[in-house]
């Protein structure tokens, strides 16, 4: 488990990818991000830019292999 804080579109990113990327052995990963916003869009602090919720899950698309199973809401 690990607490990181993101101020930007491309630090999410770039959280999200490295966390992916550490994962060895998962069997269920639960993922909390908390953010203020509007329905479906994260709040930046850069120029007060919105993050689509669409764009945070298309993240975890990236997965570190293949045979690894998505399942979403």
């Amino acid at each position: 488990m690990f607490r990181e804080e993101w101020t930007t579109k491309a630090e999410l990113s770039k959280l999200i990818r490295d966390g992916l990327q550490r994962i060895t052995d998962c069997t269920l990963l639960i993922v909390c991000i908390m953010s203020h916003g509007t329905a479906g869009a994260l709040r930046c602090e850069d120029d007060n830019r919105s993050v689509a919720l669409n764009d945070v899950m298309f993240e975890f698309t990236r997965k570190p292999r293949p045979e690894l199973p998505m399942v979403r809401t």
